[in-house]
């Protein structure tokens, strides 16, 4: 399968799209880069499904909620070393991510691994699947630190 520079650049703006519609808290802008049948998963190592939704509505209700629940206000998603490739005739992709805190501290690492299909003129996500470097308890510590340091710093 031959990626054009085009369609590079198009899936490029896809994943930043979704890491400003995650940080910004929009939900509805996020659940707009999913195909109709899409799959989002995020988990760890030893638990690759703690979040696990099929379509835009199911990742609008699950995002919408997990976006309540932690401060996006707060939230950096950094991804890094985009790696495009052919696989049974799919185009997919794998990146790293890191979520920060805007205050520089690092939540968590881990990896996307994705599906893209295009529709029209536009390339969505057919799946995005996040495992998170170490395990389940290590993930939600994670979180809990991250919570934590942002009611520090609301209360500074």
């Amino acid at each position: 399968m031959d990626i054009s520079i085009n369609d590079r650049l198009a899936i490029q703006d896809l994943v930043c799209k979704y890491n400003f519609a995650c940080d910004t808290g929009d939900a509805a802008a996020l659940a707009k880069l999913f195909t109709e049948d899409a799959l989002f998963q995020e988990g760890s190592a030893d638990d690759p499904y703690i979040i696990d939704a099929r379509g835009p509505r199911e990742i609008f209700e699950k995002a919408h909620v997990g976006m309540r629940e932690i401060a996006v206000q707060f939230a950096k998603h950094i991804t890094t070393s985009h790696f495009l490739y052919e696989e049974g005739g799919e185009l997919r992709g794998k990146c790293y991510q890191m979520f920060v805190t805007s205050f520089g501290q690092i939540c968590n690492t881990g990896t996307y691994y994705d599906r893209y299909e295009k529709q029209g003129s536009d390339w969505l996500f057919a799946s995005r699947c996040c495992i998170i470097d170490g395990s389940k308890e290590q993930f939600q510590a994670s979180i809990a630190n991250f919570l934590k340091t942002i009611r520090q710093h609301e209360l500074a």
